[in-house]
């Protein structure tokens, strides 16, 4: 389960940001990561949960945007949604 990997990951970013910053802990974790990224939202949201009691991210509101993925096409340039191909 490399979402677990993430998640970690995740926690030392906001844990370095967090000393640059000068507070002590956040509120709120906004991430975008689109949907053909191959992370299982459900399981980031629980690595995270398992991960963060008693560092900078426990507690913390966890918001995800989750952006379709674009395709271009070669001929003409147009742009569309990955999962609305003709």
């Amino acid at each position: 389960m490399h979402e677990m990997s993430i998640a970690q990951n995740i926690i030392d970013i906001a844990a370095n940001e967090v000393e640059k910053a000068g507070v002590r802990n956040v509120l709120e974790l906004e991430l975008e990561i689109g949907k053909l990224a191959g992370v299982e939202y459900e399981s980031l949201e629980f690595a995270l949960k398992i991960l963060a009691p008693g560092l900078v991210l426990d507690g913390c509101r966890l918001v995800i945007h989750k952006p379709d993925g674009e395709a271009v096409c070669n001929d003409c340039e147009s742009r569309f949604s990955h999962f609305n191909m003709p």
